[in-house]
């Protein structure tokens, strides 16, 4: 209800020297870009878990886009057959350049540590 149109779906990206596959792209009501990620969990009951590193994987995703989005989302769902879903916007500190930086750095470490330097 907060998606005004959707301007990609399961589309490859290609950043500075990594790539992947962004889940969804679109453009909210309030004129936002948004990069949205899907995750699942059973929640069993329980309060939604949202991890850091799902910002840091949306970091990566919003590097490789042009332009970069405005916002990063994270869309949990809950496996169970009462489907409920929550939404976390990884907005400290506000501004997706943030987590990007951040997957650029570990990919620097991974790189160093594997020996895979370019």
């Amino acid at each position: 209800k907060n998606v005004k149109r959707t301007i990609m779906v399961e589309q490859a990206v290609i950043g500075q020297g990594y790539a992947g596959r962004v889940d969804h792209v679109c453009e909210l009501w309030d004129g936002r870009i948004a990069c949205t990620d899907p995750k699942t969990q059973d929640t069993k009951g329980k309060a939604f878990t949202f991890y850091p590193e799902w910002a840091v994987q949306l970091g990566a995703y919003a590097g490789a886009i042009s332009p970069m989005p405005d916002c990063l989302l994270s869309v949990a769902v809950n496996r169970n057959p009462k489907a409920a879903i929550m939404v976390e916007a990884w907005e400290w500190p506000k501004n997706p350049a943030y987590y990007h930086d951040i997957f650029l750095g570990l990919l620097k470490y991974w790189r160093l540590a594997n020996n895979y330097l370019c």
